[in-house]
């Protein structure tokens, strides 16, 4: 076997071992413990290369193009407030480039990829599937966002909102990061499950982490976004089949 087949193997293997072991550690310790501090910002990274990784040979480049304009767009907020509202990092995910993780381009590259894989199927038109794709992102945000301020500690807001402390502009800055990666980048139109999975086990992540802590709504918001698979899953079948 060639050393590049062992890659993606390895990468998986190690996703899924830093995924179980963040889980675990924050239900058993209430964090990792200093020493393995660094296990956060690689769990990321391994989701952002397999994000690329699993998108379809030749739409790469639009999955690395989300992450840029992604963390661009956390970069003016942090500095400026806009388009999510003020917040700033902690040092959880080090290292920072002008203040923000290096590590949240990936973040955006795998939840954009994941989301827009589920769409795939229905053939959307550019504007329609901006549109879904920022809605989408602002549930999965609803769930996210509690748990990363929060128990996590991977950022602080400086004025408080109604939701769970987060201001309402957070999440339509959201919507409209989101909705712009999809104007400016069009989305695979070939298969990629990898995709899929990837971004189910973040949303899996998060929800166990709100449920652990007993926030309920962004659980239950998280239960809703996992609903939504078996319902897209069939309603793509029924598209396929009848555009076949």
């Amino acid at each position: 076997m060639a050393y590049r087949d062992l890659i993606l193997p390895t990468l998986t293997g190690l996703y899924v071992f830093l995924l179980i072991g963040g889980m675990g550690a924050y239900l058993l310790f209430g964090g990792p413990p200093p020493h393995v501090a660094w296990t956060a910002p690689v769990f990321m990274l391994v989701a952002g290369i397999l994000a690329v990784w699993y998108t379809a040979p030749g739409y790469r480049w639009g999955t690395l193009v989300a992450g840029i304009v992604g963390f661009a767009s956390e970069v003016v907020g942090v500095h400026t407030g806009f388009p999510f509202g003020g917040y700033e990092y902690t040092d959880a995910f080090a290292p920072h480039l002008f203040e923000v993780p290096l590590v949240l381009c990936c973040a955006w590259m795998v939840l954009i990829a994941y989301v827009r894989e589920m769409l795939r199927p229905f053939y959307l038109s550019r504007m329609t599937e901006a549109l879904f794709v920022g809605l989408w992102m602002v549930a999965i945000d609803l769930l996210l966002d509690p748990v990363a301020a929060g128990p996590l500690g991977l950022w602080t807001w400086y004025s408080a909102g109604a939701y769970f402390g987060i201001p309402t502009i957070n999440f339509v800055g959201w919507f409209i990061v989101s909705a712009f990666i999809c104007l400016i980048v069009s989305g695979p139109k070939a298969p990629s499950p990898g995709c899929r999975w990837l971004g189910v086990s973040i949303v899996v992540f998060f929800l166990f982490h709100a449920l652990t802590q007993g926030l309920l709504v962004p659980g239950l918001v998280g239960l809703a976004v996992l609903g939504l698979h078996p319902i897209v899953n069939q309603q793509a079948r029924r598209h396929e089949t009848i555009y076949a």
